[in-house]
């Protein structure tokens, strides 16, 4: 297994919705950048498909032990935008439920 099956496999993020992913390692650390593809649901309060990337934000992981090595994940994704009911919100995966902290430390 490569490392990044295995990271996306402990993060439980499928391959089909990676648009880029990058690992980096310096030192005894190693730096993860994945980047989403833009995969829109329906707005969760209308249900309508007229939705616009209303904004960008980063999840971070941090001191993951997926490795022998320190990690950091930085993950790329999207806010949304409804454009019938002017609903607001996150794009999701999986593993991250929006506003929480997710890291370490």
């Amino acid at each position: 297994m490569t490392d990044t099956t295995n990271i996306l496999s402990f993060l439980g993020i499928p391959e089909k919705e990676i648009k880029n992913i990058s690992i980096e390692y310096e030192n005894e650390e190693a730096f993860v950048v994945i980047d989403l593809k833009d995969i829109r649901e329906k707005c969760p309060k209308c249900g309508s498909k007229n939705i616009a990337i209303k904004d960008y934000y980063d999840v971070c992981i941090k001191n993951s032990v997926l490795t022998n090595k320190k990690m950091h994940v930085e993950i790329h994704m999207r806010t949304y935008g409804c454009k019938d009911c002017k609903k607001s919100f996150r794009q999701k995966i999986n593993f991250y439920d929006a506003y929480c902290d997710i890291s370490g430390t």
